[in-house]
């Protein structure tokens, strides 16, 4: 079962907890423009790990937002410097991008 649980502003992003699979969706007809944004509540120091699993035709983009990386940065790999609230952007790189995607975190 596949649900869309992104919320439709930073304001109103969804809680995710960590080690818990996150997933949501890229529908057909919906705007390129919409975005899913999802809340990270980081509580330790240590590498933020995002394993993320892309099933859409089309290109997705996650980026990720908090307070030691205010302007975004697109997801590879990075250093998690300060603990707090983190939000993850989820948007089409490619206009018609659809379907699915899902995401867990975890501190190491």
């Amino acid at each position: 079962k596949w649900a869309d649980k992104g919320g439709c502003s930073k304001s109103k992003a969804y809680n995710t907890a960590q080690k818990k699979v996150v997933k949501g969706l890229m529908p057909v007809g919906e705007k390129s423009s919409k975005a899913d944004w999802f809340k990270l509540k980081v509580k330790k120091k240590g590498k933020l790990c995002i394993n993320i699993k892309n099933g859409s035709t089309g290109r997705i983009r996650f980026q990720i937002y908090g307070p030691s990386v205010k302007k975004g940065y697109t997801l590879t790999a990075m250093e998690s410097e300060d603990e707090g609230t983190y939000y993850i952007k989820v948007s089409r790189k490619d206009k018609n991008a659809t379907g699915g995607y899902a995401f867990s975190w975890k501190i190491q």
